[in-house]
């Protein structure tokens, strides 16, 4: 995302102390709930790291528009997109051990 496009922000409600904040309700259930946590790693250049984005916007902006309704819960959605550290030279084809046990890039459930 270039500066000043907050597009995706968040609206300065939700923070860190949420995902806590939920699990220490005594009520919180993950699987009813649709709680999930996902991490992947992707090797994009940074014109695809741009599609990505793109994309994302895309199928966000529609529901970001939503008002709160009969049956509608907020739910908190958070990204996080971080360049991974440099590897050694010709290690970059390698797959990590994170990589070999989820093959498609997820972890968490």
């Amino acid at each position: 995302m270039k500066d000043g496009d907050d597009t995706l922000a968040h609206d300065g409600v939700g923070d860190q102390a949420v995902p806590e904040r939920y699990l220490t309700t005594g009520t919180a259930d993950p699987a009813v709930d649709g709680a999930s946590y996902r991490m992947a790693a992707l090797w994009l250049t940074d014109a695809e790291l741009a599609d990505l984005v793109g994309d994302l916007r895309t199928v966000f902006q529609p529901r970001l528009a939503n008002a709160p309704g009969k049956r509608r819960r907020r739910r908190m959605l958070y990204t996080v997109l971080l360049p991974a550290p440099e590897l050694p030279p010709g290690t970059a084809a390698k797959r990590t051990r994170a990589d070999k046990r989820h093959p498609r890039g997820e972890e968490g459930s």
